[in-house]
């Protein structure tokens, strides 16, 4: 893996982690926080993914579905977080 894609998926999880922060009722996390749920959150959505569509490699591309898919899977985790506090 190159360094520069390292950074854009820390990017892409901060992004989607602020996002799925933001539509989940009874949440605010920090922007570290945020970050880390959000790059949990594209493996999460992208196991998913494929899981439950057929779909491949949907992380490797710098796409908004990559957003949507990472947000989705932020937004599963803090749930997951609420539920258990």
């Amino acid at each position: 893996m190159v360094a520069v894609e390292i950074v854009v998926w820390i990017l892409i999880g901060i992004v989607a982690g602020w996002l799925a922060d933001v539509f989940v009722l009874g949440s605010r996390f920090g922007i570290l926080e945020a970050g880390t749920i959000g790059v949990l959150g594209m493996f999460v959505g992208g196991w998913l993914a494929e899981r439950l569509f057929d779909v491949s490699n949907v992380l490797p591309a710098l796409s908004p579905t990559v957003v949507v898919v990472a947000s989705l899977g932020a937004a599963i985790l803090i749930g997951i977080i609420n539920l258990r506090t």
